[in-house]
């Protein structure tokens, strides 16, 4: 039974490999990938976050207006200091032709700011860290996860939904093909796909972080501060995150026997849950309950150790953050009750030819 349902799964991806959307989903990944770390790498060239420090002195100078008369006129020395001018120890062009006593404010006034440096100076390493393995990886999916679990379930409602619209659900479960054994086979060929497209992005990744490490820091290493452990805990807590979310778009899909309901169904809970859901956080009876939401808990297993980068699904206002140990139980139950669901009513419902939809 388990050889057979490998096979059905073997098969299931061959037809998503051969399918356009995999491939449209897997580019979109890639480059919102590329985007993070090649974005983190401008932050660290341009520093458009850098503080900047303005200072303007007035100083009072001498000059003739004519044979035997004199004016006074006032001038008045602007410049502005970032914290790369600090850091490389340059002066703006102009401070050593003033007075001694103005060049001596303007230098003091330099020293103060570099204090002020000091917290963006961090920033900046943490930048600089970002963009090195195995860093830069996770910073990808943790920046993307909210997406990453979008893409996964549309996948997931038109792998489905294509066999309903093509009719040709009907022609394989009539040649003897068990509808759970079929079921089963198409979810673990998603999740294979999965974490096909996972790997694919980090090692996309991996070349650009190379490529930063050895033309674009001044670092000596190309190794960031993150373990490489933390990547497949990563991956893996990505796999399990999903597969509530692919079961109740294929729970849906198969409810509708349709693709863009299957998908819209999925879509319209998930926006109710990053939005509305939030604001009953504002209230003390909706607190604990949001607490056994998916989003909530699934932010909390795929929040990483790395750097300070803390990005959540869905904004949860207030709600107090899960557990691991929790957030493991309540996504495990939602693939249970969702699955259990997807289960039942495929097995229950009548299949009829193509739809088209």
């Amino acid at each position: 039974m388990i050889a057979h349902v490998l096979r059905l799964s073997i098969w299931e991806w061959h037809k998503l490999r051969r399918r356009m959307l995999p491939w449209l989903l897997l580019a979109i990944v890639v480059i919102l990938m590329q985007v993070a770390v090649w974005g983190a790498y401008a932050v660290y060239r341009t520093e458009p976050f850098s503080p900047r420090h303005g200072i303007g002195i007035g100083e009072t100078a001498s000059e003739n207006a004519g044979e035997n008369a004199s004016e006074n006129k006032e001038t008045i020395f602007e410049a502005e200091w970032t914290c790369k001018d600090v850091r490389g120890n340059r002066i703006p062009p102009g401070v050593e032709e003033l007075a001694d006593e103005h060049r001596e404010s303007a230098l003091a006034s330099v020293e103060e700011f570099r204090e002020s440096c000091a917290g963006y100076e961090e920033f900046r390493t943490f930048t600089s860290n970002a963009v090195l393995l195995p860093n830069s990886i996770l910073l990808g999916f943790t920046l993307l996860q909210g997406t990453l679990f979008i893409l996964v379930s549309i996948l997931g409602a038109a792998a489905l939904g294509a066999e309903y619209g093509w009719g040709t659900l009907r022609t394989v479960l009539t040649k003897g093909t068990g509808r759970w054994q079929f079921l089963t086979a198409k979810i673990v060929a998603l999740m294979f796909t999965a974490l096909v497209g996972l790997l694919i992005a980090s090692a996309t990744v991996a070349l650009s972080s190379v490529l930063i490490g050895i033309f674009g820091l001044e670092s000596e290493t190309l190794q960031g501060t993150v373990e490489w452990l933390e990547v497949p805990l990563k991956i893996g807590a990505l796999l399990f995150s999903f597969l509530p979310y692919v079961m109740l778009a294929l729970l849906a899909t198969a409810l509708t026997s349709s693709t863009a309901a299957g998908i819209t169904t999925f879509v319209v809970y998930y926006l109710i849950e990053a939005t509305i859901f939030p604001a009953l956080n504002n209230f003390d009876w909706f607190k604990r309950a949001s607490e056994y939401l998916l989003s909530p808990n699934a932010t909390a297993l795929l929040e990483s150790s790395y750097g300070e980068v803390s990005i959540t699904i869905g904004e949860n206002g207030d709600a107090a953050q899960p557990d691991v140990l929790h957030a493991l139980l309540v996504l495990g139950a939602y693939t249970l009750v969702f699955g259990a669901l997807t289960y039942w009513l495929f097995q229950r419902r009548d299949i009829t030819g193509a739809k088209g939809g």
